[in-house]
């Protein structure tokens, strides 16, 4: 890596202004780092205990708190993801027998997921779990610093991600 100094003459213009620019990046790609692996932990961590992942997870938790019944299409939809990418997951929920596939009388090509008992059980305690471990953050740092932060990142896919090429090219990508 070249050194700050070095990058700074590279990019030219104010020396105090690039060098305090290039410290604000390397500070956001190392708490990026830690952060990352932090919050995948976060996700992950109570719902591996259940042999399954984070986003196998939240479809359970999507299931238990629909109004109405889901398909495949609807989850792939709602995560903004392809219709494989979801079966995927919904493959490991239906052989773990956290869920099962029931045909739609309407029409039987489309078929509604639902929770077993074993699925609901699993949801229900992962679903305290992530909601104490909320409640601890909360506690630390209040709901307005909660509800900034989350602004936020509303802020920055909105003007950022959706107007990035590489964030288009994420986009394409889980729509095809």
């Amino acid at each position: 890596m070249l050194s700050t100094v070095k990058r700074i003459v590279e990019l030219g213009g104010n020396m105090t202004e690039k060098k305090q620019d290039l410290e604000l990046m390397q500070g956001y790609i190392e708490e990026y780092l830690f952060v990352d692996k932090y919050l995948n932990e976060f996700a992950s961590g109570p719902a591996s205990d259940f042999g399954m992942s984070f986003d196998q997870w939240l479809i359970l938790t999507e299931i238990a708190q629909a109004e109405t019944l889901l398909s495949v299409m609807d989850l792939a939809d709602m995560h903004r993801v392809t219709r494989s990418a979801i079966s995927r997951q919904v493959a490991g929920l239906l052989k773990q027998d956290y869920v099962y596939e029931e045909d739609d009388m309407a029409d039987r090509r489309h078929k509604t997921l639902h929770l077993t008992p074993k699925g609901s059980e699993v949801e229900s305690k992962l679903w305290d779990v992530a909601q104490d471990r909320f409640k601890g953050w909360l506690d630390v740092f209040g709901r307005g610093k909660f509800q900034e932060t989350l602004d936020f990142i509303r802020d920055f896919e909105e003007k950022i991600v959706q107007r990035d090429r590489w964030g288009s090219r994420i986009k394409k990508s889980h729509e095809g």
